[in-house]
């Protein structure tokens, strides 16, 4: 069965990069723009792993993080940081909110690629 992943990004450009990469390699993909929506969709649909933003409108990654690790259904999603943020990210709140991985824009497809299959071992 094909995994699931979420992708929550408010860049559009950033959304199709990694549709098509993680398309291209099996995987099953929904797409949301901020983190009220991936919070519904989450509600409504079977998600294996999320690929989230910090920066967005309405919800930031950080606060999606906290929802999901303290829903009784969703509490074991992997979730991985993108962002652009690099020495500006507070570790602790990185560790509280039960993030996975931590990547930084730019970054290169297979690597991210390579961390997708790790988690979802």
């Amino acid at each position: 069965m094909q995994k699931r992943i979420l992708i929550v990004d408010d860049e559009i450009f950033m959304i199709q990069l990694l549709k098509y990469n993680l398309h291209k390699n099996g995987y099953e993909v929904y797409s949301a723009s901020n983190g009220t929506e991936a919070w519904e969709k989450l509600k409504s649909a079977r998600i294996d792993l999320v690929i989230t933003d910090l920066d967005m409108p309405q919800m930031d990654g950080y606060e999606l993080c906290r929802k999901i690790h303290s829903s009784k259904n969703l509490q074991n999603v992997p979730v991985i940081i993108v962002t652009c943020k690099t020495q500006s990210y507070n570790k602790e709140k990185v560790s509280e909110c039960g993030i996975k991985e931590y990547i930084t824009k730019p970054f290169n497809p297979s690597y991210l690629l390579k961390v997708v299959g790790e988690v979802l071992k």
